[in-house]
C-alpha cells in the first residue's frame, strides 16, 4: 500500500498524496509541480522565476491547476484538507517536510547576507556563470556551514529544496530561481530583502535609415545655372527678363516679379541678398555675371587703345566686306585673332549682345558696350558724368533702336544704312519730355507696366528677325551686279519649263509631291539631252553613238 500511494501516478487515492504523487509523476517534484501548475498567479507575465508559488493560493486557483495537471479524484476534499478551514493554501500545506528545509535554508542566508540570496550566489563556486548544479548548491551550504540542525532535531534535505527552487527541472539553478528564498524569507521568517539593482542589458543598435537630408535651398550658383540653361547667360538674362526697365538695379519687388515670370518658382529674397553683396551693396550685372562682365572689360581694355572706339573696330574686325551684319563664327574669329581674347570670353560676349537669339549682330547693338567704357570727368562736364554713371553699365537691350517702319521697305541697302548707324547716335538715351510713351525706348524706366515692355521687347524681337532675314539671304547669296545668284534668279529660273507643273510648282506641301515633280524634270531634261546627241555631228567614236538616253543623270 505503500509503495501504491507513492506511485500513485494519476491521484487514485483521491487525496492530498495521491495530488502529490501526480505532481511528483509529471514535474519530477510536487513542490516544483505546486509553483508551476497550481500556483504561478504570482509571476504572470513569465520574467520572474522567483515569485511563482510566492502568492496565496485561492480555491479557484487550486480548481485551474488541477484541471491542468489532469486530476481525476476529489478535488473539493483535497482542498478542505490542504486549507484547514481557511480558505486559502500554501506550499507549506502541501509539504510540510520541505517547508521546514526551506525556513532553515531561507533563515540562514537572510542572517548571514544583507543581500540576501542575490548576495549569496556570488560565494556559490559555480562551473557554469549563469547556472549552479545540485552538487554545487550542496556544497555551497556544507562550506558556509548555513544548514545546522533545528530545534525539532529534523534534517534538512538540500536536494528536496533545490529540487523546488530548480524550476527548469534540467537539474540546474539560475539566480533569478535562487531568490525564491528571499521571498519565502519574508513572508514566513519576517526578513526584509533589498531588491537588487536592476541589470540594464545593453540593447541591440539596428539599423535605421539615416535621417532625411535637409531640402536643398537653391543659392545664387543655381540660379545662374538656370538662366545659363533657358537664356543663354545669366548676362542675356539680365537684360531680356530681368532689368527691362534698365534702371541698373533692381528692387526686392521688381526681382520677385521676374523671378516669377521667367518660372524661378523658389523664395528670392534669400538670392537677392547674395546678389547684392556679390554686386558690392546693389543688385546689378556685375553681381549676376562677373564672367561677362569681366570678359568686356577686357575686351574694351585691349580694343580701345588699338583700334580708338568701337565703330572702327566693327569696320575692321567685325564686318570688313561692310555687309552690315556679323555671325557669331565671324565674331568669335575677329576677337580672337585681332584683340586675342579667349573663344569662351568672346562667345558670351556674343551672347549678351545678341538679345533676340538671332545668331547675328549688327552695328548698333554694340552700343551696350559703350556703357562699360568710364568716361572722363576732365572731357565732360558734371551733368554728362552724372548722367552716364546713372546709365552706367547697366542698360539693357534699350541703347540703340531698329529701324522705323518706312525704311523696310528699302531692301538690303536700307537695312544696311540702319547697320552702318554710328554707336554715338543710336546709343544715345536723351529723350525730349514731351514724347509720348510710345516713342520711349524699350528699357525707358517711364514705361507704365511690365506688361507694356514685354509687349515692346516682343515688337522689337520680330522686326529684328524680319530685318536679320533679309540681311542674311543679301549675305550669303548676293543680287550685286554679274553675281552668279542674280544670273540664276533673273536669267535661268524664269526660263525653266514646268513640265506638268505650274509657276508655283516650287512650293511642295507634301513629300510625294516634290518626288513626282523631280521625276518630271529628270524626264524632261533626259530628253533634251537625247535630242541633241542626236542632232550633234558623229564624231566616229563608238561611245559616242551609244551615249545614255539620260545624258550626265545617266552616269550618276
Amino acid at each position: 500500500m505503500e509503495e501504491f500511494d507513492f506511485h500513485d501516478r494519476h491521484g487514485g487515492g483521491g487525496d492530498v498524496e495521491g495530488l502529490r504523487a501526480l505532481l511528483r509523476h509529471k514535474f519530477g517534484n510536487a513542490a516544483r509541480g505546486w509553483r508551476m501548475a497550481v500556483a504561478p498567479h504570482g509571476d504572470r507575465e513569465g520574467q520572474d522565476q522567483s515569485k511563482a508559488g510566492t502568492k496565496v493560493t485561492g480555491y479557484s486557483d487550486f480548481c485551474l491547476g488541477l484541471k491542468k495537471i489532469g486530476f481525476s479524484g476529489n478535488g473539493k476534499s483535497c482542498w478542505n484538507v490542504l486549507s484547514k478551514g481557511t480558505n486559502v493554501a500554501w506550499l507549506e500545506d502541501l509539504d510540510p517536510k520541505l517547508a521546514v528545509s526551506l525556513d532553515a535554508v531561507a533563515g540562514a542566508i537572510a542572517e548571514n547576507y544583507p543581500g540576501g540570496a542575490h548576495q549569496a550566489w556570488n560565494d556559490i563556486g559555480r562551473e557554469h556563470v549563469a547556472r549552479a548544479t545540485a552538487d554545487e548548491f550542496d556544497q555551497f551550504l556544507f562550506d558556509t556551514e548555513l544548514i545546522q540542525s533545528p530545534k525539532s532535531g529534523s534534517r534538512v534535505s538540500s536536494r528536496q529544496v533545490f529540487e523546488c527552487l530548480a524550476l527548469s527541472g534540467r537539474g540546474l539553478l539560475s539566480r533569478e530561481e535562487f531568490r525564491f528564498l528571499d521571498h519565502w524569507a519574508e513572508r514566513r521568517l519576517g526578513h526584509h530583502h533589498k531588491e537588487p539593482p536592476p541589470v540594464k542589458k545593453p540593447e541591440e543598435i539596428h539599423w535605421s535609415p539615416p535621417p532625411p537630408k535637409p531640402p536643398h535651398i537653391p543659392d545664387l550658383k543655381d540660379f545662374r545655372k538656370h538662366l545659363e540653361q533657358r537664356f543663354g547667360s545669366p548676362a542675356r538674362a539680365w537684360r531680356v527678363a530681368l532689368d527691362i526697365k534698365a534702371g541698373g538695379a533692381m528692387s526686392p519687388s521688381e526681382f520677385g516679379m521676374a523671378c516669377r515670370q521667367m518660372g524661378w518658382n523658389h523664395p528670392h529674397m534669400k538670392l537677392w541678398s547674395e546678389l547684392v553683396n556679390e554686386g558690392g551693396g546693389t543688385a546689378n550685372l556685375r553681381g549676376l555675371d562677373p564672367a561677362t562682365c569681366s570678359a568686356i572689360d577686357t575686351l574694351l581694355e585691349r580694343a580701345l587703345p588699338a583700334f580708338g572706339d568701337l565703330q572702327t573696330l566693327w569696320t575692321e574686325v567685325l564686318d570688313p566686306d561692310g555687309d552690315g551684319i556679323c555671325s557669331r563664327s565671324e565674331w568669335v574669329k575677329g576677337i580672337v585673332a585681332e584683340i586675342g581674347l579667349h573663344s569662351d570670353a568672346a562667345g558670351m560676349i556674343f551672347t549678351v549682345l545678341d538679345v533676340v537669339h538671332a545668331g547675328w549682330v549688327a552695328l548698333s547693338e554694340l552700343g551696350f558696350l559703350e556703357d562699360f567704357i568710364q568716361p572722363s570727368v576732365d572731357e565732360e562736364d558734371l551733368a554728362a558724368t552724372l548722367l552716364s554713371a546713372k546709365k552706367n553699365m547697366f542698360s539693357s537691350m534699350s541703347t540703340g533702336s531698329l529701324p522705323h517702319s518706312s525704311h523696310q521697305g528699302d531692301g538690303f541697302m536700307g537695312e544696311l544704312s540702319w547697320g552702318s548707324n554710328s554707336i554715338e547716335a543710336t546709343g544715345s538715351i536723351h529723350r525730349s519730355k514731351s514724347a509720348s510713351v510710345h516713342d520711349l525706348h524699350i528699357g525707358s524706366t517711364q514705361r507704365s507696366s511690365r506688361l507694356h515692355q514685354n509687349r515692346q521687347y516682343a515688337n522689337c524681337h520680330k522686326a529684328k528677325y524680319r530685318w536679320m532675314g533679309e540681311a542674311a539671304a543679301a549675305h550669303t547669296r548676293s543680287l550685286n551686279e554679274g553675281s552668279a545668284w542674280l544670273t540664276l534668279k533673273r536669267d535661268v529660273e524664269p526660263r525653266m519649263p514646268t513640265v506638268g507643273g505650274t509657276p508655283l510648282s516650287d512650293v511642295f506641301r507634301f513629300t510625294n509631291e516634290f518626288y513626282r515633280e523631280g521625276c518630271r524634270r529628270l524626264e524632261y531634261h533626259h530628253e533634251k539631252q537625247g535630242s541633241k546627241a542626236q542632232k550633234s555631228p558623229q564624231s566616229g567614236s563608238p561611245a559616242s553613238s551609244q551615249r545614255s538616253p539620260y545624258g550626265s543623270y545617266g552616269s550618276r
